[in-house]
């Protein structure tokens, strides 16, 4: 007998009662049929993102950017607001009661 049929006869047939090797390696067999499916999904589409792909239906319309002014003013506004508000803690403006007095 060559080891494919004698392969397919000691996985087939009816139920004969409990065998652990049988469903031991049974188990390993569809573990690892998974665990290749996975990777391989993971795979492609790690290559499909990374070559500017998508995954999926690509949107089919086109977005305006939206205008704003030079980012780097905005965080100069950002952090002037924040100086302002130091400023008036540090000058004294904000009174604060002590809870634990």
């Amino acid at each position: 007998m060559n080891t494919l049929s004698l392969f397919f006869k000691r996985f087939s047939g009816v139920y004969d009662g409990p065998r652990p090797s049988r469903d031991w390696h049974m188990l390993l067999v569809v573990a690892f049929f998974l665990l290749m499916a996975v990777t391989s999904w993971s795979l492609w589409v790690f290559q499909t993102i990374s070559t500017g792909g998508t995954v999926g239906v690509a949107p089919s319309f086109t977005a305006k950017p939206e205008q704003r002014s030079n980012p780097v003013d905005t965080v100069r506004t950002v952090y002037g607001e924040r100086a302002a508000e130091a400023a008036n803690y540090d000058a004294g403006v904000y009174r604060y009661t002590d809870p634990s007095q």
